[in-house]
């Protein structure tokens, strides 16, 4: 090459590599912003609530168990289930709406309902099964606590009323009531003092325990109803 010629640049232009196109955006789809959701291995708010929810209602159960309606407190409940009292009052109001959800869950309608075909059967039905639900579950244990409570404090009793007995009295009026559209029960009965004479008398015997509620009970109660309503 002459002296004092300009040596030629070499082109190091190097090829670009392509970015890969994006996706095209879904139309209206706004991007997400702030926190990821969560992953598979962390639970869900709701999936957390609700384990702690079930969590409080056992703590409550076990309790009762060992110490009776009476002896348990809303501060004792907490402690066993590893939850806040605030909590517990964001869910109940008070350890009788606490206890009225726990005593449903053991005592729910549903188990309670079968058509035997008669008043007499459907009756004896209900009565065996829920006896059998008292001598396995604390159930007979909260239910004569709330009925206690209802003495000192009218709100339990209203609480009672409402979310218990209204709903167990249709339910054996129900009964009654088709035995006397299949003309098993006399037209002028009265079914409203047989509901009546069947709950005063389990509650009876479960206030006081001076006697079983158990089948044969059930069953001499059965018959004493049929022997006052049904046809002759």
């Amino acid at each position: 090459m002459p002296r004092g010629a300009v040596k030629p640049r070499k082109n190091r232009t190097r090829a670009r590599t392509k970015a890969p196109a994006r996706a095209p955006r879904t139309p209206g789809r706004k991007k997400r912003r702030g926190r990821s959701a969560p992953s598979p291995q962390e639970p869900r708010a709701d999936r957390r609530s609700g384990r702690a929810h079930d969590a409080v209602l056992d703590a409550a159960v076990r309790l009762v168990r060992r110490r009776g309606y009476n002896r348990v407190t809303i501060e004792a409940i907490a402690a066993a289930a590893g939850a806040g009292k605030q909590t517990i009052y964001r869910w109940w109001p008070s350890k009788a709406a606490l206890y009225l959800e726990a005593y449903s869950g053991f005592a729910a309608e549903q188990k309670l309902r079968f058509d035997t075909g008669s008043f007499a059967g459907d009756l004896r039905f209900l009565l065996r099964r829920l006896f059998k639900i008292y001598s396995a579950t604390p159930a007979r244990a909260i239910l004569a606590g709330l009925i206690a409570e209802t003495q000192s404090d009218r709100r339990v009793a209203k609480e009672l009323i409402a979310h218990l007995v209204r709903g167990r009295r249709h339910l054996i009026r129900q009964i009654l009531e088709r035995g006397r559209d299949r003309g098993e029960i006399r037209a002028n009965a009265d079914l409203d003092f047989a509901v009546d004479t069947i709950s005063g008398a389990i509650w009876f015997r479960l206030l006081l325990g001076h006697a079983a509620l158990d089948n044969r009970f059930a069953d001499k109660l059965v018959a004493q109803i049929r022997h006052g309503i049904a046809v002759r």
